[in-house]
């Protein structure tokens, strides 16, 4: 378990911790292979506003669209209002059957949608002498946990 970035955190509450992805290397490939079959599945499926964790878009794209937007609003009338979102803990409560529903969705293949399935089967995490069966979030410091994140989220932004 890693603290979490916020060093003024209660290191005594569990959820000032979350846990770290360990893989193997054998793990990581299968991690980046994954990401991708999947991605040709559903990069033009998801919303075109979405920056993160995608090819040839990022913040600096993302922050000139944004100002853009707020100068052609403010032309057009005498108000103009913006709305910053950080989603505390999102990428630690994004639940995998959401994930997986949203797979299919986007008509990624069975077989790719069953193996992730079982990347996520039996999943927990160990603290001391306590172990717990988890059943969402996207492991930090994985190589899929962007891509599943951008999807898991995606209905949001549309």
């Amino acid at each position: 378990m890693t603290p979490l970035k916020n060093g003024s955190a209660d290191k005594s509450a569990s959820s000032s911790y979350r846990p770290i992805n360990l893989l193997p290397t054998l793990g990581k490939i299968l991690e980046r292979l994954l990401v991708n079959k999947i991605e040709k599945h559903t990069e033009n499926d998801l919303e075109n506003t979405q920056h993160g964790f995608r090819k040839n878009r990022g913040t600096e794209g993302c922050i000139t669209k944004g100002v853009k937007s707020i100068n052609k609003m403010r032309k057009s009338g005498p108000y103009t209002a913006a709305v910053f979102v950080d989603i505390q803990g999102a990428f630690d409560h994004l639940l995998w059957k959401h994930i997986l529903s949203s797979l299919t969705e986007y008509k990624v293949p069975a077989y790719l949608s069953s193996l992730l399935g079982s990347y996520f089967r039996s999943r927990r995490v160990t603290y001391g002498d306590s172990t717990r069966v988890i059943t969402r979030g996207c492991p930090q410091g994985s190589i899929i946990g962007p891509l599943l994140w951008n999807i898991g989220y995606n209905c949001v932004l549309t």
